[in-house]
């Protein structure tokens, strides 16, 4: 792809020759990601930025859910703000969202992450080690 950033420039929307020749690359290298992934061609997606990645996967992700009749998602209050304002987002369109609180705990040997907020009936603990 470097050449197509630094040299060739086209929009590979448009029709002419520049465009279709980033159009071509960009489809080739959609190819050659799903093949090394083991998945198609369509199941790969290219976005500009982390903010746009989390939204396109949560929000992804939710519609999925919904279609078998799950609404409620569980992240942490010290997600990226692109998370968390995406995570609002669905809360306002009948998503169930659970924020979790979590606690550090420093050692000698490991620092520990504690969710101490939980969905749950009974009072539980995880551990990230």
């Amino acid at each position: 792809m470097k050449p197509y950033f630094l040299e060739k420039f086209g929009n590979p929307s448009s029709i002419h020759r520049f465009g279709q020749e980033a159009k071509a690359a960009i489809e080739e290298s959609r190819a050659t990601i799903a093949q090394y992934i083991g998945g198609q061609p369509g199941e790969v997606f290219f976005v500009s930025s982390g903010t746009e990645s989390d939204n396109f996967a949560i929000k992804g992700a939710a519609l999925k859910m919904q279609e078998t009749g799950k609404t409620h998602i569980i992240t942490t209050k010290i997600e990226h703000h692109a998370v968390l304002e995406t995570c609002e987002y669905l809360s306002e369109h009948g998503v169930t969202i659970t924020f979790l609180n979590v606690d550090l705990v420093r050692s000698q040997k490991k620092t520990k992450y504690y969710f101490t907020q939980m969905p749950f009936k009974h009072s539980v603990k995880l551990k990230l080690m």
